[in-house]
């Protein structure tokens, strides 16, 4: 949940509460990452990974962050941010029993600039899906817990952006995250994000970018 203490120093209601657009481009200025903020509508997708691992429950979020003026379209507006409930980590059923044989996927922290693209997650809905190599890390321990090691490697392999159960809010993450980026509640994702992302691409192109950071940036 949304409020759950991720350390003893910073929760995630402390970060809906104190995140602005200043403390995003500081963020932003350390790692050399880009914000859109040309234009209204021009995305900035951020995923913030909780530095707890756990891999039964949506315990991350998404932000998306951009700018907005309904009354004067053609003006650049003020900013706007819209939090949503994800997991950016596959789960425990797919640590146990990963679909890939060299280990579970984890996608690495980034900005991945132009790497998803409107289209179908498994050829069912609309998602933002995978369009460029990413950066994967591969658990191969199978006691469903997640150690990172190595060098991560740029794969294709279907990390989308997608959503959990089509019919209610489900609790445990299960099988719908083999290191896909989820959304807990599907009306958080059709009635909010998907229209939010199609309005962006008949403005931009059918490109966007995706930046994952953690928590401890915020701190």
């Amino acid at each position: 949940t949304m409020s759950e203490l991720t350390n003893a120093l910073i929760t995630y209601d402390d970060i809906i509460a104190k995140t602005n657009i200043d403390v995003l481009r500081k963020i932003a200025k350390t790692y050399g990452y880009t914000i859109f903020d040309k234009g209204n509508y021009n995305l900035n997708i951020w995923g913030i990974r909780c530095d707890i691992t756990d891999t039964k429950h949506f315990n991350d979020l998404l932000l998306v962050f951009y700018k907005a003026n309904e009354a004067h379209p053609n003006l650049n507006g003020k900013w706007i941010y819209d939090w949503y409930s994800i997991t950016t980590d596959p789960s425990d059923m797919n640590l146990i029993k990963p679909i890939n044989s060299k280990g579970c996927a984890i996608l690495d922290e980034g900005q991945f600039q132009g790497a998803f693209k409107l289209g179908k997650h498994k050829g069912d809905y609309d998602a933002l899906v995978q369009a460029k190599p990413l950066p994967i890390f591969r658990i191969t321990r199978k006691d469903g817990d997640i150690e990172i090691s190595g060098e991560p490697t740029f794969e294709m392999c279907g990390i989308n952006i997608h959503r959990a159960s089509k019919w209610k809010i489900v609790n445990t993450i299960g099988l719908y995250s083999a290191g896909c980026q989820v959304f807990e509640s599907v009306r958080d994702y059709e009635d909010k994000f998907i229209p939010l992302v199609k309005k962006a691409a008949t403005m931009y192109g059918n490109s966007f970018t995706y930046t994952l950071v953690n928590i401890s940036d915020f701190d």
